[in-house]
């Protein structure tokens, strides 16, 4: 799922920021493909439709 979900993003160059409590940490900017919202979106919509199948399941062997 996750191959599917980033297909076609990059990273750019690595970027140094500054916490608020003034620590540094690294960033990289992502480069996106103007289609980018919709597999990422039909992806997450069937992880969650499985997602709820499995709970569905769980909750029906706990109470049967």
């Amino acid at each position: 799922a996750a191959k599917l979900a980033y297909a076609d993003v990059t990273p750019g160059p690595i970027a140094q920021q500054t916490s608020k409590k003034g620590e540094s940490y690294n960033v990289w900017a992502l480069t996106v493909p103007p289609n980018y919202p919709v597999p990422s979106s039909a992806l997450a919509r069937e992880q969650l439709t499985r997602g709820g199948y499995h709970l569905a399941a769980l909750l029906r062997a706990i109470w049967p």
